[in-house]
């Protein structure tokens, strides 16, 4: 279970995410981490790092919203 310092910040990356890219860029992006897409994959698709993407997992790759 996620503390809740660890729940905001999780809903802090994903409004900064939203605001960036949009509620189906974000809906998209999940629907690719549930595939297993691969990282390259994904940052190619979304114009940003395969690093980028890392932290996005990280951030809220475990669990939906």
């Amino acid at each position: 279970m996620s503390s809740f310092s660890e729940q905001l910040s999780r809903v802090r990356v994903a409004n900064n995410f939203i605001k960036s890219y949009g509620k189906t860029r974000f809906h998209d992006f999940l629907s690719n981490l549930e595939q297993g897409l691969s990282g390259a994959i994904i940052a190619k698709d979304f114009g940003v790092t395969r690093e980028r993407v890392r932290q996005w997992k990280n951030s809220f790759g475990k669990e939906e919203f």
